[in-house]
């Protein structure tokens, strides 16, 4: 199916159509590009839950990669059965890591996807929502010790209350924040 058709049958069912905001240019891996993670997540964000189903429809929408999908589905630990639901901004932070190959990069870029705040501000997110995914991401490798994921949250918590419960990039730059990649020494 061709872009056009996606983009008429997305207007046909009342459903936004698969367009991006910026005209970027094709990075030549997955074809997942930070345009389209935000206008994925623009679509999907008003749910917690998202199935498989639901994602899937929209990766084919935006002409991704099948394989590059099943390697998130498999990185994240989910099934890749259609029913199953996953928590978006989970996925959302899976998918994060094609932008970004450290830890401190994907969530700066989890921040700018996710964030309310117009392009040209600082992107800011919840704490919560920080820790919540960082804690996703670092369990993901079982090399992280858990002393260094908590010395960063706690780290970030007192940033957060500083800010009105929210965090943003240049905390992560602070000279007393843990780095966010551990790295052994």
């Amino acid at each position: 199916m061709t872009q056009n058709n996606r983009y008429f049958r997305a207007l046909a069912n009342g459903e936004e159509p698969p367009v991006k905001n910026h005209l970027e240019f094709f990075n030549g891996s997955s074809g997942l590009t930070f345009e389209i993670l935000k206008a994925l997540h623009h679509q999907l964000s008003s749910k917690i839950e998202v199935t498989i189903e639901e994602i899937r429809h929209k990766w084919e929408n935006f002409s991704l990669e099948e394989e590059k999908l099943k390697e998130l589905l498999s990185l994240g630990r989910f099934p890749e059965e259609s029913s199953f639901s996953v928590n978006w901004l989970k996925f959302v932070s899976l998918g994060c890591g094609e932008l970004g190959s450290t830890i401190k990069e994907r969530m700066t870029f989890f921040c700018k996807v996710i964030t309310n705040k117009p392009p040209e501000e600082i992107p800011e997110i919840p704490f919560s929502t920080f820790s919540q995914i960082y804690q996703f991401i670092t369990k993901l490798d079982e090399n992280i010790p858990e002393e260094h994921i908590n010395s960063v949250v706690n780290f970030l918590s007192v940033q957060a209350e500083k800010q009105g419960g929210m965090v943003n990039p240049q905390n992560f730059l602070l000279p007393d924040c843990p780095s966010l990649d551990y790295v052994l020494l």
